[in-house]
């Protein structure tokens, strides 16, 4: 409980994280069960509710220790829930101009963006999201400067002309 009110008063993120992780992990046993009942698989694959399954028969716990940090980590089901739980973090914070400090494992970033590509639903979520916060995004616009060239050498635009007689668009400004 002390955690929790901690969380609330100094680091929201990682409180949302940890709710999303642990209801993923409850999303994960209920495809299961529903599997062992139905053999139906929907969206997540049959390759990785066996995974879920055998990995939660021989649960690997985090006892605080590196090695057991790591190997824990290292399970599907937690990746699968550290990557769930990070977009879904960053989805419920898109439009705050907070700073979110997650203490993740490394694997954690490119699962996210594995789960994304993959699962059809989570894609649809963040083009929803972009699209409805894209008007609030700052517009931003690129500059390309042309590189430096001598007065003298030959225009890069391949014309044949020195630089300060061309007068084409690409390398020109004045003339854009």
């Amino acid at each position: 409980m002390q955690w929790a009110e901690k969380c609330l008063q100094e680091n929201v993120a990682e409180y949302e994280f940890i709710l999303f992780h642990e209801l993923r992990h409850f999303h994960q046993h209920f495809v299961i069960e529903r599997y062992r009942k139905t053999g139906r698989v929907e969206r997540d694959s049959q390759k990785e509710i066996e995974q879920w399954e055998y990995e939660f028969a021989h649960y690997i716990s985090n006892r605080g220790d590196a090695v057991s940090r790591k190997a824990n980590a290292d399970q599907w089901c937690e990746r699968d829930a550290n990557a769930y739980g990070l977009i879904m973090v960053n989805l419920m914070n898109v439009n705050k101009p907070i700073s979110i400090y997650l203490g993740l494992p490394d694997n954690t970033a490119p699962d996210a963006y594995r789960y994304e590509q993959e699962k059809p639903e989570i894609r649809r979520a963040l083009n929803h999201i972009n699209k409805t916060f894209a008007s609030f995004a700052q517009k931003q616009t690129t500059v390309r400067k042309p590189p430096k060239i001598d007065r003298n050498a030959q225009c890069p635009c391949g014309s044949g002309l020195k630089h300060k007689k061309c007068k084409c668009k690409e390398y020109h400004a004045d003339y854009r």
